[in-house]
């Protein structure tokens, strides 16, 4: 009984390999296939045709709006070696690959800082750089496996403390000289490569060396200070400002955030020497003038445009060479199952129709506006956090906790990778802004106190003298709060990103991004 069911079977199977060898069997086949193709290729054609179709439409839609898309045109001219602060041989060595990072300098100034108390990051209002600290680091008096405990020295064991730290930075006088005298040249372009296939390929040194020159301008700055030279003091601040200056230019992102961190680090030296009252009424009005030029709201723009731009680039280039599936490679780590499926759906990608390559972009570009459009990138003077917030929730509750294969069907891998690195941009270009006005405002008033032996009631008293008019706050779009303090003190503030008057109380840190408010205080 039981081999009956298995020569049926068998009998079975040798029947259908008889009628498909026969002439009637290999002419349905044959049908069969020419349908199977014929589906395939209608399907590939209207997927192209249809991605085509929808992403030149809306490309159109952008460009009409005066957007621009194309990567090459971003690109900074080159200008002459005469008139180029970028041309001199030091800034030249910092994109020789044979150099390592900390050997330009010839220091250890890099791996002592490490060690050292910051006077900003993670406090909630600006301390004095500790000058005693950086004594002992050059001293070679640390612990491998420590930070420095906080001296906060004063008066003379301060002053001692600021010889000796500007003792130790004169091995780099020449370079910092060299980049004084570059800085003399009109224009800023650094010898990068930009004419790379793969965008993301662009290799970058100087951002890493311009922030290392401003933290040695920074503590030189206020050891000068304290020595009791603030002429000196200026000229390392004049500095560092032409270094954040010399990224103006350049439409990467990651050159943004390097000009508001480097901002924030010139600003100390200059909250330094208002705080001992050291400054001149020239030296602030030059400081000054800086401040009032920023305009960081405006310059975030260029950024987000290079970063959209790189990405149109990248879906074009992988869609020429066929090879969408590098997107899927790029991306990080989600966890077991994800890590399982890719090498399945690098095939799929593979095969996937040019056209849904198209709907990439399409897609990408649709929650770029849906994130930025409105809020970052308009006209107004304004930020308005909470739009930005919003939006951010909004565009990640669609991208986020998708499967490969959802996002393949949902045309989202490229929005999915490459946007979530720009989602604090809005809080950015807030703190740098901030920074500026806030420093801008606070040389007017040592100006005041320089003329009237004290600082003003209210702010409205610096205008037209000492202010052509008051900065608005970024993010309230009033002008910034202040509190005089006594006769020898103030608190001037922003409403912070939670876009409440706390009424100076401050958050946990300089800039928080949940609590309290961006104040700047002298005592």
């Amino acid at each position: 009984m039981s081999d009956k069911p298995s020569a049926v079977g068998r009998s079975s199977i040798l029947r259908f390999f008889r009628w498909l060898g026969s002439r009637q069997g290999m002419r349905r086949v044959a049908v069969i296939l020419i349908w199977m193709i014929t589906v395939v290729a209608l399907f590939y054609g209207i997927e192209n045709w249809r991605g085509r179709r929808a992403w030149q439409k809306y490309q159109q839609t952008l460009l009409a709006r005066g957007e621009q898309l194309d990567l090459r045109a971003m690109i900074p001219q080159p200008v002459p070696d005469d008139q180029n602060f970028a041309s001199t041989p030091f800034v030249k060595s910092w994109f020789d690959r044979k150099k390592r990072f900390n050997s330009v300098w010839g220091d250890n100034f890099s791996e002592l800082s490490s060690k050292v108390p910051d006077p900003v990051n993670n406090k909630r209002l600006r301390e004095f750089v500790d000058l005693g600290a950086w004594q002992k680091a050059f001293a070679g008096e640390i612990d491998a496996k420590k930070k420095i405990v906080a001296m906060n020295l004063e008066g003379e064991a301060r002053a001692k403390a600021a010889k000796e730290v500007l003792e130790e930075l004169k091995g780099i006088d020449s370079l910092l000289n060299e980049l004084r005298e570059a800085s003399q040249r009109p224009f800023s372009r650094y010898p990068v490569q930009y004419d790379l296939e793969n965008p993301w390929g662009i290799r970058l040194p100087h951002l890493s060396q311009v922030r290392s020159t401003c933290r040695r301008l920074q503590l030189k700055a206020c050891a000068e200070l304290a020595a009791g030279r603030p002429e000196r003091a200026v000229e390392d601040i004049r500095l560092q400002l032409h270094m954040v200056d010399s990224l103006k230019g350049e439409p990467f992102l990651i050159a943004y955030l390097v000009r508001v961190a480097d901002l924030q680090t010139a600003v100390q030296p200059v909250w330094e020497g208002l705080m001992k009252h050291q400054w001149t009424e020239a030296q602030l009005k030059e400081l000054q003038t800086w401040f009032e030029k920023a305009n960081f709201k405006t310059e975030v723009k260029q950024s987000l445009d290079y970063e959209r731009a790189a990405a149109l680039w990248t879906v074009d280039l992988l869609r020429k060479k066929g090879n969408f599936a590098e997107l899927v490679s790029i991306e990080a780590d989600t966890g077991t199952l994800e890590i399982a499926t890719r090498g399945l759906m690098s095939k799929l990608l593979r095969l996937m129709p040019r056209g849904w390559s198209y709907q990439e972009q399409l897609t990408y570009c649709r929650f770029f506006d849906e994130q930025f459009e409105t809020t970052l990138r308009d006209g107004s003077p304004r930020l308005v956090p909470a739009e930005l917030e919003t939006r951010k929730a909004k565009v990640e509750k669609q991208l986020q906790g998708r499967s490969s294969l959802n996002r393949l069907v949902h045309h989202q891998l490229a929005a999915a990778l490459l946007l979530p690195g720009l989602e604090n941009m809005g809080l950015r270009a807030a703190t740098g802004q901030v920074c500026a006005d806030e420093a801008g405002i606070a040389c007017a008033l040592e100006r005041y106190r320089l003329v009237n032996q004290g600082f003003p009631e209210k702010l409205e008293e610096l205008v037209p003298k000492f202010l052509l008019r008051l900065p608005q706050d970024i993010i309230s779009g009033q002008p910034y709060k202040y509190r005089k303090e006594g006769e020898t003190g103030y608190d001037l503030y922003s409403i912070g990103w939670n876009e409440r008057d706390d009424g100076g109380l401050r958050g946990r840190k300089l800039f928080d991004e949940k609590e309290g408010d961006w104040v700047w205080q002298i005592r």
